[in-house]
């Protein structure tokens, strides 16, 4: 809403603000596009599927999956609350939530214990290596973990 108002306020801003949003609309589809080549290229290597056949259904996927979601903002979905929560809601609870702080402790536990030229490939030796292993191993897992039970309530920290 403040954008809008924002253009129409200056000189030629009708112009500089279609052109805002053509340009926002752009950088999001190529984002888009961006994020769903992994899972393309994931299903293209293990059910040997072609790059079109794998984008077009990971696409309708994502776009069933996300249609909820948006429609739970003021659409038709808006009064559906399972749990007390909009869709979006709880897409955004177990993405940030959830999902980020496992995907944390994952990438930290492999770093720490099945990539073992890690410390080398980061130019670390001697002290510098055995304190980043320590907080690879122990610190940051039990820091992440602690992160993910407040979040997801189930400790409080005063």
């Amino acid at each position: 809403m403040a954008l809008p108002a924002a253009f129409s306020q200056m000189p030629f801003g009708f112009f500089f603000g279609g052109l805002f949003f053509l340009l926002l609309a752009i950088a999001a589809l190529t984002s888009a596009i961006s994020i769903l080549e992994v899972p393309v290229a994931y299903a293209m290597h293990k059910w040997q599927w072609s790059r079109k056949k794998s984008a077009v259904i990971l696409s309708i996927l994502c776009f069933l999956v996300g249609v909820p979601s948006g429609l739970s903002v003021g659409g038709v979905l808006g009064d559906f609350h399972p749990g007390g929560k909009s869709i979006f809601d709880w897409m955004d609870f177990i993405t940030s939530y959830v999902l980020m702080p496992f995907g944390g402790l994952v990438v930290t536990l492999f770093t720490g214990y099945a990539w073992k030229k890690a410390g080398e490939e980061a130019g670390l030796k001697g002290f510098w290596y055995k304190a980043w292993m320590f907080l690879l191993r122990v610190v940051a897992p039990v820091l992440i973990v602690c992160v993910f039970l407040h979040s997801v309530g189930l400790i409080k920290f005063s």
